[in-house]
């Protein structure tokens, strides 16, 4: 039997989009979605404004659809999906996570479900298959209604990597809990985990085919999918197995799928994916497990032929000091960057294998004093802080949004998705202030 695949890549802002055509091709989506059916890109807004990890990103809805075009998919068969819910304007959601931008900038449909679209009983559409629900029969003694061009379409989910207050995760299952049910689908959050195991039935029934592409440029922790701590991470995955993506995703933020993440259980009991990540095939992006290799003699061999100079890791304990030892056995002559270098007893472990090799990187805090200011002072100069992110506090706006302060050559830019209030200006102009004042300027206009 064939085994599931994800494709993982880490990504930057100069390569994002051509690392999601190649994350897409690798994770055989042309096997998956039709050149000959009309494809939805199903884009997910989970607030209005843009906030880091929460929605479809610009970048995962340009990537996806240019890598389309490229593989010779029409544009007229292709068009972006949205859902109406209780909470978000759909509409002021696009425009401010600058999506409807890049459906226009490629000319391709963009349609809203909730807008002269027609729906049909579910009963209608996938027949049979409703005996065979976990809860939406109970939830919905009536029956609901899906929506009718959804069936013999292809669809493409873009969600992103994020925790969720109701689902642990929110990924690509829960990608389809808007598009697939009404305004009332909040009656099924008391059995949440058992719906997106249902909706998954009904995708694998109704489209053509199914496929998957996760941004994690930024992953959002805490109670999301608004309420987050965004942590940029830059990494992006696809998979045409709805499950094994969402297993995946789980498991890089340090989650036991199958323990934390009942949903992703329970499609797995179901035989609609694979949700155990030791069965699921990684390409793209070695990983590797914790704590459990003793030979690392294999990475370092990719590593050695990549041509890479220098490693920034992860590892820490028994893993960093193999890992470092498997370099020195190996021959490479590279260095390694890590932050978990000075955890008691690590040095020791190294030993002579982590000698003029291994570098720790550390936060730390201003007006430290000594070679610390050095150190700082000479990489401000080098590297130049221009780009801050601000966030108001919750004492004046309760959604707590976030301000960009962008500092050009001759200009400094401020995006404000909050609300504007008197204490922001405060804060910017002080770093407005602080900006000129290392750079050697009197002042610099702000544009807002």
């Amino acid at each position: 039997m064939t085994k599931s695949k994800v494709a993982i890549l880490r990504t930057t802002p100069a390569t994002v989009l051509l690392d999601y055509h190649r994350a897409m091709n690798l994770a055989g989506y042309q096997e998956v979605i039709a050149k000959d059916a009309d494809t939805a890109l199903k884009v997910n807004i989970s607030w209005h404004f843009f906030y880091p990890a929460s929605s479809t990103t610009p970048w995962q809805l340009d990537g996806v659809i240019g890598a389309m075009k490229k593989d010779g998919y029409k544009s007229e068969l292709i068009h972006a999906c949205h859902n109406r819910t209780v909470v978000i304007d759909a509409h002021l959601g696009e425009r401010e996570n600058k999506q409807i931008d890049v459906v226009q900038a490629h000319g391709l449909r963009n349609v809203h479900l909730y807008e002269n679209e027609e729906w049909i009983d579910v009963r209608e559409a996938v027949g049979d298959l409703t005996k065979k629900f976990l809860c939406l029969n109970d939830v919905y003694p009536k029956g609901f209604s899906i929506p009718k061009r959804f069936i013999g379409e292809n669809i493409i989910h873009l969600p992103t990597v994020k925790t969720h207050i109701f689902t642990t995760t929110t990924g690509a299952m829960k990608n389809a809990f808007g598009g697939l049910l009404n305004e009332h689908r909040h009656w099924t959050h008391p059995v949440i985990h058992e719906t997106l195991v249902d909706l998954l039935m009904i995708q694998k029934k109704i489209h053509r085919g199914v496929f998957a592409v996760m941004d994690g440029t930024f992953a959002g922790d805490g109670p999301g999918p608004r309420c987050m701590v965004p942590y940029i991470k830059n990494v992006i995955l696809a998979s045409a197995d709805q499950v094994a993506i969402d297993a995946v995703a789980a498991k890089l933020m340090g989650m036991d799928p199958m323990k934390d993440c009942k949903f992703i259980r329970l499609a797995h009991e179901q035989g609609l994916g694979c949700g155990d990540v030791r069965d699921i095939e990684i390409v793209g992006e070695d990983l590797h497990p914790l704590a459990q290799v003793r030979d690392f003699a294999p990475y370092i061999a990719k590593i050695k032929a990549s041509g890479a100079d220098s490693v920034i890791t992860g590892n820490w304990g028994s893993d960093l000091a193999l890992l470092v030892k498997a370099a020195t056995e190996g021959g490479y002559t590279g260095k390694f960057f890590t932050y978990y270098t000075g955890v008691t007893g690590t040095p020791a472990a190294l030993g002579a294998n982590g000698a003029g090799k291994v570098y720790q990187i550390a936060y730390s805090h201003y007006n430290m004093g000594g070679q610390n200011d050095a150190w700082a002072s000479e990489f401000k100069q080098k590297y130049n802080d221009d780009f801050y992110i601000l966030r108001e506090s919750g004492c004046t706006n309760y959604e707590k949004p976030f301000l960009y302060l962008i500092f050009g050559k001759d200009r400094v830019l401020l995006e404000d998705t909050g609300a504007g209030k008197p204490e922001t200006l405060r804060i910017v102009n002080t770093v407005i202030e602080s900006w000129c004042k290392r750079n050697g300027r009197e002042t610099i206009p702000l544009l807002a």
